[in-house]
């Protein structure tokens, strides 16, 4: 099975304004990963292929943009996206659907 990954998770840091410092973004261009454990917290990954990798993620700053995900990946969030995740399932029962009023 092969998936296409278009995701953009960058977002300005909330002290931009104040300290007017872009928070480092390390880009990933081109590369074939296999088997690998993919660090995925401040990259940005374009025409990335993974195959069979195991995403970690703890919650910072992400992009992809034309990759491709192939084969069993796995998804271990830590630390900040791990605690999220947790609330999340704690709550799903009671949770609706969409975007709720201002």
């Amino acid at each position: 099975m092969e998936t296409q990954l278009h995701l953009n998770q960058l977002d300005m840091p909330s002290d931009f304004e104040e300290t007017r410092q872009p928070y480092e973004i390390e880009f990933v261009e081109n590369e074939k990963f296999e088997g690998r454990r993919i660090l995925v917290d401040n990259r940005q990954f374009e025409n990335c292929e993974f195959l069979n990798c195991n995403f970690v993620y703890s919650g910072a700053h992400f992009a992809f943009a034309k990759c491709i995900v192939k084969g069993t990946c796995m998804f271990s969030p830590t630390g900040a996206a791990y605690k999220a995740l947790r609330l999340f399932q704690a709550l799903q029962p009671q949770l609706g659907f969409g975007i709720p009023p201002l």
